[in-house]
């Protein structure tokens, strides 16, 4: 999953993530049911706060985007 953040950006990091999450869902690059990369390992790999991650993720959740389950990870 090919995800990126722009910190110069006046987009909120949050903002970007769910943009690119959901646009990546939309377009068919990511497919229902897969498995996308863990909360804190995202976080790391973009070097930002893993509540950032998690609350994109719950986002995208609401809007029956992602489905979170405990213990089994995040999926479309």
């Amino acid at each position: 999953m090919k995800i990126f953040v722009n910190r110069e950006s006046a987009v909120p990091l949050h903002d970007q993530l769910v943009a690119q999450v959901g646009q990546l869902v939309a377009c068919g690059a990511l497919k229902a049911g897969e498995r996308l990369p863990s909360i804190r390992g995202l976080a790391t790999r973009l070097g930002i706060h893993h509540l950032t991650v998690l609350s994109a993720y719950r986002a995208l959740a609401e809007r029956g985007v992602l489905v979170i389950r405990e213990g089994s990870g995040v999926r479309v």
